[in-house]
């Protein structure tokens, strides 16, 4: 081979491997990067402009004008410390591109020396690690609201054997008490009524909620519903609009939890405006989308051009009891609650938001073609009352029963009361030929309501059993089930049904 050909041979060889290169660093999404200290030129490659979102910056000090202004000071120190050392360490820091968007970045580099030994140049690659970086915080989130939620449960059920102590012996004395001292009685039972409320949605939050109704939801309608409540409701100057694809199918679950999720969004939407936003506008999108294995999702969204949030706050919004609200105007549980139902119902639930501009909170949710049935776990409105019965009422909770038997004797029944399964079962098997209902708590320790259950219904299985459960797991197998706390005139209407029917 002559000297020229085997030139143009190593010049093909050459050209391959840069083609072979290219398509390697594109393939990656790898950009590459060079600067020279000593003039401040500043290289990039088309990859590492795309990840920036702009053209090669001009200096060192124009470059930093893309860095986020937290992750600076700490970019400085890192260039530094490697023409110090002649060690250019590996580094991730955030970058602000122009349209406002921030993205987590990754890098490695290495420094040229002179010859002299001194560092001349800094040589790299970046790469764009933003989505690595959301798994990494989904996860890390989701781990932090499941130990939360696993506390909020045990607190929940706790919580609630109090409050159906105290709330049942306000009701009980408000029927006694003289008028001066009716509106206080009252103003007491309002307050339980509404810690009640709170307690149900930490248990919502903990996951251990269950679904009270299994009543599958036409998407559409549900959707139509929620915004025309809204647009009811809401101040005059607030402008609700409705994006509306027809035929998006039903969402398997609990179609009153959903209809709580969006309308908890639109609530927090119409909060979103200062005194400073004349144009307020609220802007409700509902469309489906096939998945790629075949099956079918809903996407619901509700954006806003409110005052927007930063990222510190998007990344806290379903936290339990996080709020950027003055006190008096939220709980904190609204999106916690509204994380728990999507993720409950196999969804999903983001928000996208920019300081001054306005957010839009996402909400994707699997639908199906048909509308299943299901059953209710609260009790409904009694029949004619029965009084006189002979009712065991058993919980491991003194306070409890006591509570329970003396608002069933203020109706004229007749209470006797078990502190645990053993001594119920005892006490069933004393009185069967008279006993006419069984209130039966579904979490004791040693034997277990369910445990209690199985052993009444072959001993006396025509004796109905009214569940209650300090949580929102339906206890199953019970004739009716009441949640904890209950006010008097629920056990009272639930004991009345259930005794009318038998």
């Amino acid at each position: 081979m002559t000297g020229g050909a085997e030139l143009a041979a190593l010049r093909r060889e050459l050209a391959e491997q840069k083609q072979r290169l290219a398509f390697a660093l594109e393939a990656t999404g790898i950009g590459l990067w060079s600067w020279d200290a000593a003039t401040d030129r500043i290289d990039w490659d088309e990859s590492t402009c795309a990840i920036f979102g702009r053209a090669v910056p001009a200096s060192f000090d124009d470059h930093l004008g893309s860095i986020h202004p937290d992750d600076r000071e700490r970019a400085v120190e890192h260039v530094a410390r490697a023409l110090r050392s002649g060690h250019y360490d590996d580094f991730e820091l955030r970058i602000v591109r122009p349209d406002g968007s921030t993205r987590w970045v990754a890098g490695k580099g290495r420094v040229e020396l002179d010859a002299s030994g001194a560092p001349k140049r800094l040589v790299g690659g970046i790469l764009d690690v933003t989505d690595t970086h959301r798994l990494r915080d989904d996860l890390l989130h989701a781990r932090k609201l499941e130990a939360v939620g696993q506390l909020a449960a045990g607190v929940a059920h706790n919580f609630n054997n109090l409050l159906t102590v105290v709330l049942a012996n306000i009701e009980l004395s408000i029927a006694r008490s003289p008028p001066d001292l009716l509106r206080f009685l009252q103003d007491s039972r309002d307050a339980m009524l509404h810690a009640a409320d709170l307690v149900r949605q930490l248990t919502l939050f903990a996951g251990k909620g269950g679904r009270s109704s299994h009543r599958d939801a036409d998407c559409a309608k549900l959707v139509q519903r929620t915004v025309e409540m809204c647009r009811t409701t809401f101040p005059s100057d607030v402008q609700v609009d409705l994006e509306l694809e027809p035929n998006l199918g039903v969402i398997p679950g609990d179609g009153a939890q959903i209809e709580q999720v969006l309308l908890n969004l639109l609530l927090n939407a119409r909060d979103a405006f200062d005194d400073a936003i004349e144009d307020r506008r609220i802007v409700v999108t509902a469309r489906g989308r096939t998945t790629p294995d075949g099956g079918r999702r809903v996407e619901l969204r509700v954006a806003d051009n409110g005052t927007g949030m930063s990222d510190a706050v998007r990344e806290r919004a379903t936290e339990p009891f996080f709020t950027t609200k003055a006190p008096g105007r939220g709980t904190g549980l609204g999106l916690s609650s509204a994380y728990a139902i999507v993720v409950e119902h196999g969804g999903r639930l983001a928000f996208e938001s920019t300081l001054g501009v306005g957010t839009t909170a996402i909400v994707e949710l699997p639908t199906v073609a048909a509308v299943a049935a299901g059953s209710a776990l609260v009790a409904e409105p009694a029949g004619a009352a029965v009084v006189g019965a002979l009712v065991l009422v058993v919980d491991d909770e003194p306070d409890v029963r006591r509570v329970m038997a003396a608002v069933l004797s203020s109706a004229g029944h007749r209470v006797v009361q078990a502190g645990s399964g053993p001594e119920a079962l005892e006490l069933v098997a004393r009185n069967a030929d008279q006993l006419g209902l069984v209130v039966l708590d579904q979490a004791m320790p040693g034997q277990s309501g369910k445990g209690v259950l199985r052993e009444l219904r072959s001993r006396a299985p025509a004796v109905p059993v009214l569940g209650v459960t300090g949580s929102m797991t339906p206890f199953e197998g019970t004739d009716l089930a009441l949640q904890k706390p209950m006010t008097a005139d629920d056990l009272l209407s639930a004991v009345g049904e259930l005794l009318a029917r038998r």
